[in-house]
């Protein structure tokens, strides 16, 4: 399969399950569909731009093989389904941060100062965005009490 093909599938499927998911984002009540909703919306527009443009090969990258690197991609993904078993269990922000750590390693970055400030800022930003903005209470984790207060 080359990168163009792979660009192409994976442009179809978040198009397809954008898609898929808006009616059940729209059957939410009140103000609780609006979120989900853009999302998704946006997702499904940007994707059929994003393969409406990918149409036709732009350079010599598009024919190269998709899996330069197999070993790593299958490392990614299994990193990513970890991440998702260890969601309920772990909790987002604790699991969230493993994922960024154990990815930049995955893909060859080793600045550590740079990735935890990337971690802390994405935390940051996501209970700044949920309990700032949204008023919606995160779940709690092991870390809360002490550095939180709660």
């Amino acid at each position: 399969m080359t990168s163009l093909a792979a660009e192409r599938l994976l442009l179809a499927l978040l198009a397809l399950g954008s898609a898929a998911l808006l009616p059940e984002a729209m059957s939410y009540k009140g103000g609780s569909q609006y979120f989900p909703t853009v999302l998704l919306s946006l997702l499904g527009v940007l994707s059929l731009v994003a393969l409406w443009r990918a149409r036709r090969p732009r350079n010599a990258a598009d024919a190269a093989p998709f899996f330069v690197h197999a070993g790593r991609f299958a490392l990614a993904t299994a990193l990513v389904v970890a991440y998702a078993a260890a969601l309920p269990h772990v909790g987002y922000f604790t699991s969230s941060a493993l994922l960024i750590a154990a990815m930049a390693f995955t893909l060859g970055y080793r600045d550590w100062r740079r990735i935890l400030a990337t971690i802390a800022g994405y935390t940051a930003f996501v209970w700044v965005v949920f309990q700032g903005i949204f008023q919606r209470d995160m779940a709690r984790e092991f870390f809360m009490p002490w550095l939180l207060g709660y």
